[in-house]
């Protein structure tokens, strides 16, 4: 039932410009919110701009920028929370293969407790 809220992007990645894997699409996706956060921060920005050029500048314009932008990124997290969910948790799921070699269970190209399983599994 909760695959309807699932936001995976999976299905959109950029193979024609750079070669893009799973530990890609994990740091990506963790980092949604933030993204949406910051193109909220830079559309305010413009129009604080825009509005100073034009001589109609409100004198609040800082907390209201600060009010949007959480706004924003609390609303982003809400929306991907099930995505951010399913990556933090998948990073503790490694399998073993014939080889004797661990590897994660969504991203097999990973090895388990290399540098970039490590990294992945302080940033879930």
């Amino acid at each position: 039932a909760l695959n309807i809220a699932n936001f995976d992007v999976d299905f959109v990645t950029p193979l024609c410009l750079m070669e893009w894997s799973k530990s890609d699409t994990f740091f990506l996706q963790l980092l949604l919110p933030l993204i949406f956060a910051g193109l909220t921060a830079f559309k305010m920005l413009v129009q604080h701009l825009i509005r100073r050029a034009s001589g109609t500048e409100k004198a609040e314009w800082r907390s209201e920028i600060v009010q949007c932008v959480k706004r924003r990124f609390l609303s982003a997290s809400i929306m991907v929370y099930h995505t951010l969910c399913l990556r933090c948790f998948e990073v503790f799921r490694c399998e073993a293969y014939p080889d004797g070699e661990k590897y994660m269970v969504f991203a097999p190209q990973t090895q388990c407790w290399t540098t970039t399983h490590k990294v992945m599994m302080s940033v879930s």
